[in-house]
């Protein structure tokens, strides 16, 4: 609960700074260049809603970006790979018996996926530059996981058998964050997101 309102107080402090100091923007027209990496995780309140019994899921990603800056919003592209971890372990839809129990167990599970996004942003001074806007792609699932029926006692019958998974996934989610400038050309920039989950991240990027 105290990391939900802390994410949720840092993005309304930096749309409301944005709305209230923000100065008018030159017409940049600068493409820039950089690398990505994000933590993502399913918090366990969405979970619960589901299920009565999971273990936990969570992501790191990695990846490149590319984006056009125009006077008030950027076109940013977006490339990562994805290693989940899907917490193996025992999963029991609310509602259901305990001999009704998933035993799940996953193997090299992963995905790479491609986005865009348009970011509006607000240089609220030469150096620091929040951002918010929506993001769309798609997202190709690797690796394996295998699904194990419960005995009546809960505990896994010892039969596994490989689960279908979607190959493909769509990727909607809303990013935010801010720019920090050490140099105009140089960008630092700290990522708050919706992306496979709630997401948290570091960029480093070069402005032409």
């Amino acid at each position: 609960m105290r990391q939900r309102t802390l994410l949720t107080a840092f993005v309304c402090l930096i749309l409301l700074t944005g709305a209230a100091w923000a100065d008018e923007a030159t017409d940049e027209h600068k493409p820039a260049l950089g690398a990505q990496i994000l933590y993502s995780t399913v918090p366990n309140s969405i979970l619960n809603a589901g299920y009565q019994k999971h273990t936990n899921i969570s992501e790191v990603g990695y990846g490149v970006w590319a984006s056009y800056g125009f006077t008030t919003y950027d076109l940013l592209f977006q490339a990562h790979n994805w290693t989940v971890d899907f917490g193996n372990g025992a999963w029991r839809a609310s509602g259901a018996t305990a001999d009704q129990t998933h035993w799940l167990h996953s193997s090299g599970l992963g995905a790479a996926d491609a986005a865009v996004a348009i970011l509006w942003k607000w240089r609220v001074h030469p150096a620091v530059e929040p951002y918010i806007g929506p993001n769309i792609g798609v997202a190709f699932i690797y690796g394996t996981v295998t699904e194990d029926a419960s005995e009546t006692n809960g505990a896994p019958k010892g039969h596994p058998e490989v689960k279908e998974i979607p190959p493909v996934a769509p990727n909607v989610g809303l990013l935010a964050g801010c720019r920090f400038y050490p140099h105009p050309n140089f960008r630092i920039s700290v990522d708050l997101a919706v992306y496979f989950g709630l997401s948290a991240g570091l960029s480093l990027g070069y402005a032409f």
